[in-house]
């Protein structure tokens, strides 16, 4: 790189070991003398890689942006009066587009996986509830049946 001019950035450097061991030894790694140390997990094209590959932290992230979205979205959808149900229908999109982002990347790993399963159904129930008009007391397959949304979890798979 640098017969070309290019410098690299070695305070931005950042590594992860991808294993699926529970007891290793971290490898020391260095770029030009400086040593970089290794992150539980990084961010790469927006997907957030953890060292086995779960992508739970990933789903945490990508549920709290798209359930900050969703209740304000559900500020502007009341359960009396409000838009009519495509309307509703075309708001709700928005949630499941922010959590289906990257999701051949991380689809695969978490298809068996409950807690991402759950953790990503949670800002699109809120969504389906506002979508049929409903309160909080309705279930979540209910919620998905009546609003006509499959969950999350398998549109991506």
């Amino acid at each position: 790189m640098t017969t070309r001019g290019l410098q690299l950035a070695h305070h931005k450097t950042e590594a992860v070991m991808l294993t699926k061991k529970w007891a290793y030894n971290p490898p020391q790694l260095s770029i030009g003398g400086i040593p970089i140390q290794l992150n539980k997990h990084l961010r790469y094209l927006g997907v957030i890689l953890d060292s086995r590959l779960s992508f739970v932290k990933h789903a945490e992230t990508v549920a709290r942006k798209a359930s900050t979205s969703a209740v304000a979205l559900s500020r502007i959808m009341p359960n009396i009066r409000g838009p009519c149900q495509w309307k509703r229908r075309l708001l709700v999109s928005v949630v499941e587009s922010q959590l289906l982002y990257d999701a051949p990347v991380w689809s695969e790993a978490t298809s068996s996986t409950a807690k991402v399963r759950t953790i990503s159904r949670r800002p699109q129930r809120v969504a389906a509830l506002r979508t049929i008009r409903a309160y909080r007391t309705v279930s979540d397959e209910a919620a998905f049946v009546l609003s006509d949304i499959p969950p999350v979890d398998l549109i991506a798979a």
